[in-house]
């Protein structure tokens, strides 16, 4: 079991929610702490926790993960791929390689274990 901490950048790499990748299945499930500041939160989870969902499920947590990398889909994927050392596309190793950084907000994924 992978661990990952989701992390503002603007307050110091401060958690805000706990990723975790099952190798074994192939899933990854967002936990949320009760009680978080919802304006802490991606957007994404925000919405989560505001229905009272501070687990998210694996079909969820996926869709969070995927928005945060390269598409498997985006042209030149191969050279992608190289440029990071890796053979073949899997979300949790370009996760890790890339922090989960997107330009759409301030938050980063870093692994824990």
């Amino acid at each position: 079991m992978k661990k990952y901490r989701i992390a503002n950048k603007r307050s110091q790499n401060t958690a805000v929610a706990t990723l975790q990748y099952d190798e074994r299945k192939r899933e990854f499930r967002i936990f949320i702490p009760q009680g978080q500041d919802l304006k802490k939160l991606p957007m994404m989870l925000r919405a989560s926790a505001s229905k009272g969902e501070y687990t998210m499920s694996p079909q969820n947590s996926m869709v969070w993960v995927r928005n945060r990398i390269v598409p498997s889909e985006r042209q030149n994927i191969g050279l992608f791929l190289k440029s990071y050392g890796l053979n073949n596309y899997r979300e949790d190793l370009i996760l890790e390689k890339t922090n989960g950084e997107s330009i759409q907000d301030n938050f980063v994924v870093v692994r824990e274990q």
